[in-house]
């Protein structure tokens, strides 16, 4: 009898782990440049970074600043370099902004380092995997120090 019940427990334990899928995530650590920490199960699509386009905010934007996001660019996208090397988020670990890790390839901007990034500017990090969930999470950098969405002054 004991042992039944002992395999009935194990049974709807190993059902719940395998329903249990990890979610794609990324943090951002402090660091001039940031570095984003991406994990999860998929593999790559593509990874991107927008920032303020200040030229065309300063042109189009009515009314009181305060009430409206700022208007995105891309700023640095990286892709997969080959489809047969398509690596798994969690081989690729850390990014290193303007820094492309082996396996990648910065298509954005075609040449050269991607844009700098201000202090007290909103930015967006932009992790989308091929065959899980992405994930967005927006930052910026305040005296050093890099602060996303939510996070303390």
């Amino acid at each position: 009898m004991r042992l039944s019940n002992l395999l009935i427990v194990l049974l709807i334990a190993l059902l719940c782990l395998s329903g249990c899928e990890r979610r794609t995530s990324v943090s951002i650590e402090n660091g001039t440049p940031p570095r984003f920490i991406v994990s999860g199960p998929g593999t790559l699509n593509y990874f991107d970074v927008l920032g303020p386009d200040l030229e065309r905010e300063f042109n189009n934007r009515q009314g009181d600043r305060r009430d409206s996001l700022p208007i995105l660019k891309l700023y640095w996208k990286l892709v997969p370099s080959g489809k047969d090397t398509t690596p798994r988020l969690d081989q690729i670990r850390t990014i290193v902004y303007g820094q492309v890790p082996p396996g990648l390839t910065q298509v954005y901007p075609e040449h050269g380092p991607p844009l700098p990034l201000v202090e007290y500017h909103l930015y967006n990090v932009a992790v989308v995997p091929t065959n899980a969930d992405s994930v967005n999470k927006f930052f910026s950098i305040r005296n050093g120090n890099v602060f996303a969405e939510g996070e303390g002054r």
